[in-house]
């Protein structure tokens, strides 16, 4: 994970769902918590992109299984 965050973090989400659905586990109803260690950021902007840039690769898997809650509902 440590060259790419963003795939690092994406890639880690994925497997964790498709492990839960392969033991018969629904993926609407997975709930995961993260935990990310990083470098001091202090105020060097650089480091500032990769825990963003993982939290994203985080947030995306969650974004293309489960619909909008406006989606969801019905008139």
């Amino acid at each position: 994970m440590e060259a790419d965050q963003f795939a690092g973090a994406y890639l880690s989400v994925v497997e964790s769902i498709a492990k839960l659905v392969a033991a018969g586990f629904e993926h609407k109803r997975t709930y995961l918590s993260f935990q990310e260690y990083f470098e001091r950021l202090r105020t060097e902007a650089e480091r500032w992109g990769k825990p963003m840039a993982a939290v994203l690769g985080a947030l995306w898997p969650r974004s293309i299984w489960v619909p909008a809650p406006s989606a969801a509902r019905t008139p």
